[in-house]
């Protein structure tokens, strides 16, 4: 199902609809899970085991580096994206650590939600040796940023502006001096639209 990405509660309805194809690989005795939450169940299991892969992982890198943005869900509900760049014997890893909820899109309140989240997976403020972000204000910033708030803690702490974000920022400077880039994008956004 996870697959085919087919939702958890049409469980009953697969099930159901192997059954009724006499599929031969299909359990047909009682032993079956009937109930769409046995699925919620195995993927409750499945997240827990990565999570303690993940949080074994976190534990054995001696510093931390995040990397985080914000992001609106189709609810436009803010979000906070958050990566972790772990470190262990001189290898460097990079693993998604979530999509959280943020109340407010300002740098108190996007570094209390970082904070927390560092505290749910045991990360202390000392072992996080760096930021990397987009360059906005909220996030850079020299006095009010979340990585000016980060250094208040750890002042040993950098703060990157993330290369993707400036390699964008600079595309977009070269279209505003190059007017044949300017006008091949307009063309091709109107034979997309037509």
């Amino acid at each position: 199902m996870a697959t085919h990405v087919i939702p958890s509660n049409q469980f009953v309805a697969q099930t159901e609809l192997l059954r009724a194809l006499e599929a031969p690989d299909f359990v047909t005795t009682d032993g079956i899970y009937h109930h769409s939450d046995c699925v919620d169940d195995m993927e409750k299991a499945l997240e827990d085991v990565v999570m303690n892969q993940k949080q074994e992982k976190i534990k054995r890198s001696d510093f931390v580096g995040l990397i985080i943005d914000e992001t609106v869900n189709i609810t436009v509900n803010k979000k906070l994206i958050v990566y972790l760049k772990l470190e262990r014997e001189g290898k460097v890893e990079t693993c998604f650590l979530g999509n959280y909820d943020v109340d407010c899109g300002n740098a108190r309140c996007i570094y209390d939600r970082l904070v927390a989240v560092l505290r749910e997976i045991d990360v202390e403020l000392s072992r996080v040796i760096g930021l990397g972000s987009d360059g906005a204000s909220v996030m850079m910033g020299r006095h009010g940023g979340v990585g000016a708030l980060l250094k208040q803690v750890n002042p040993f702490s950098i703060q990157v502006h993330c290369v993707a974000h400036r390699a964008a920022l600079a595309a977009l400077d070269a279209e505003k001096s190059v007017d044949n880039i300017t006008s091949y994008k307009n063309t091709i956004s109107s034979v997309y639209s037509f």
